[in-house]
């Protein structure tokens, strides 16, 4: 008898020892994940499909192929996406009533990658029904909305995500980003904005938030840009601040994102063109041809930094435009606009917005002397490359405030 007693708390020791282990080993994936050596985590997740349908598991391994995806410079695999596919349909079947705030949060950002928005709302309803104050879930469900073009129910949990807490990162920047950027011709709002932002610059949080950061400085430039069109000396007003600014932050930073490259030249095209939304554009009297050659090296610098981008094309398509390279203009036009399919940074109304605004550039051009048939080609290549197309956005576009020159210049194109 003695003998069984010892035998079964041997039993009980090495299965607790195992899942101290197994917990362990997820935690460490985990951590591989958040750094983004997903090969590592990859390796440590395998080796523990002894227990296939285990919750903590079956949330690590959404992660994993989750982040994959999401990963700017990475391509959506389709496999991988089969995969979070099927773990989410075990744990809606085997776990749905038995999950945490993390695990609710983890499933939503993986059926957003899989482009499931119903049913990440579907997860987010569930999760705000027991936390409904936290900040973070309110963020996330203002993002789900938006990508089903539903903005008002969107800006409604983006703003109370940010009223919640006005100290974290991920509510005030969705309460800048899209709520308050919709106004943002406005002279008022773009202080509200700056002032926020410089909030967010003195949080202890943004010290290891490097994708903030940039994200920050990104949206500062675009502000930047928009003040220097009401100084007398606009391109010495975008040099001495808005580029000065990136300069700076770029020397003692090392930048992970393609976009402060990015809008480094896009300063720099704005100081030869007045530049409206990427569409409106006419070149200025001190038009000076070395401030094109500065912004290629940035584009340069962005597209090595992530290939997927579509803007290093889009912005390269207006320098070749307005140097009378028409048909290097287009070739870039066009890899711009099949990089906005696969980008994983855009969706919804932005997608197509920046879809819109590439399209438009190629109709530009058909009027100039250029190669007609290639401009052909490339429409008939493009399923949605037609007016009716564009038309047919144009209520959506409504929505969202933009520049009054831009819209003139969508419904003169459209008539």
């Amino acid at each position: 008898m003695k003998k069984i007693f010892i035998a079964i708390l041997l039993i009980i020791f090495f299965i607790g020892i195992f899942y101290f282990l197994f917990d362990f080993l997820i935690k460490k994936a985990n951590n591989y994940i958040g750094k983004s050596e997903f090969v590592k985590a990859e390796k440590i997740i395998n080796k523990l499909s002894v227990l296939p349908n285990n919750k903590k598991l079956l949330i690590a391994k959404c992660l994993l192929y989750g982040a994959k995806n999401h990963a700017s410079f990475s391509e959506n695999s389709e496999e991988d996406i089969l995969k979070i596919q099927k773990i989410l349909a075990i744990i809606d079947k085997k776990y749905l009533g038995k999950l945490s705030l993390y695990d609710y949060k983890i499933l939503s950002f993986c059926s957003d990658v899989t482009k499931d928005y119903n049913r990440t709302i579907k997860y987010l309803g569930l999760a705000l029904k027991k936390w409904p104050d936290d900040a973070e879930l309110n963020s996330f469900m203002g993002l789900a909305y938006d990508s089903i073009y539903n903005f008002q129910e969107a800006k409604k949990y983006y703003t109370k995500s940010y009223m919640l807490d006005k100290n974290n990162l991920t509510a005030s920047w969705y309460y800048v980003g899209r709520v308050l950027y919709q106004d943002i011709y406005k002279e008022d709002t773009r202080k509200l904005i700056h002032s926020i932002l410089n909030y967010m610059l003195n949080s202890e949080d943004i010290l290891y938030n490097q994708e903030m950061k940039e994200k920050i400085y990104d949206t500062r430039n675009r502000i930047c840009l928009l003040d220097a069109q009401n100084q007398k000396n606009q391109n010495s007003y975008v040099k001495d601040f808005c580029i000065k600014d990136l300069e700076l932050f770029s020397k003692n930073n090392i930048i992970r994102y393609s976009w402060i490259y990015n809008d480094l030249a896009f300063s720099y095209i704005s100081l030869n063109l007045e530049l409206n939304e990427l569409l409106y554009t006419t070149k200025k009297d001190n038009f000076d041809k070395k401030y094109f050659e500065l912004a290629k090296s940035y584009l340069d610098q962005a597209n090595k930094i992530d290939p997927s981008d579509f803007m290093p094309y889009l912005l390269n398509g207006i320098i070749f435009e307005y140097d009378n390279d028409y048909s290097s203009a287009l070739e870039y036009f066009w890899r711009a606009y099949k990089s906005t399919k696969t980008f994983s940074l855009l969706r919804g109304f932005d997608r197509d917005f920046y879809q819109i605004a590439i399209l438009l550039n190629i109709l530009k051009i058909i009027n100039q002397p250029t190669d007609i048939k290639m401009v052909e080609n490339l429409i008939n290549d493009n399923d949605k490359g037609t007016l009716e197309y564009i038309q047919s956005k144009l209520d959506i576009l409504k929505v969202r405030h933009m520049s009054p020159d831009l819209f003139k210049l969508i419904q003169a194109i459209n008539r």
